[in-house]
C-alpha cells in the first residue's frame, strides 16, 4: 500500500487505533460478561446445595418432632398411671363393708 505524500501517517493510522481501542473494549466487556456468567453458575450450584441441605434438615426436624410427640404421649400416659396409683395409695384399701354385706346376703 502506498500513501500519498501529503497525508501524514498519523492520520492514516487513526482509524486503526480506533478499531484497536474498540476491539480492546469489546474484549474487556466479553471478559466481564464471562466472569459474571461463571459466577452465576457457581452461585446457582451453591444455591442448589443449600436447598438440598435445607430439605434434609427439614426432614430431620420433622422426624424429631414426630419422635417428641410420641415421647410426649407416652409420658402423659405414664403420668396418668402414676397419678392413679398415687391416688389409690393415698385413699388406702377399699372398705370391706361391701364384702361383708355380700357374704350375709345368701
Amino acid at each position: 500500500m502506498t500513501f500519498p505524500s501529503e497525508t501524514p501517517p498519523a492520520e492514516l493510522l487513526a482509524p486503526l487505533r480506533d478499531t484497536l481501542r474498540w476491539v480492546d473494549t469489546v474484549q474487556h466487556h466479553v471478559t466481564a460478561v464471562r466472569s459474571v456468567l461463571y459466577e452465576h453458575e457457581r452461585l446457582q450450584r451453591e444455591t442448589d446445595a443449600v436447598k438440598q441441605e435445607n430439605e434434609r434438615l427439614r426432614a430431620e426436624a420433622d422426624r424429631a418432632r414426630k419422635e417428641l410427640e410420641h415421647i410426649d404421649a407416652q409420658l402423659a400416659r405414664a403420668i396418668t398411671i402414676a397419678n392413679d396409683l398415687f391416688a389409690r395409695i393415698q385413699h388406702g384399701p377399699a372398705p370391706r363393708e361391701a364384702e361383708g354385706s355380700r357374704a350375709a346376703a345368701p
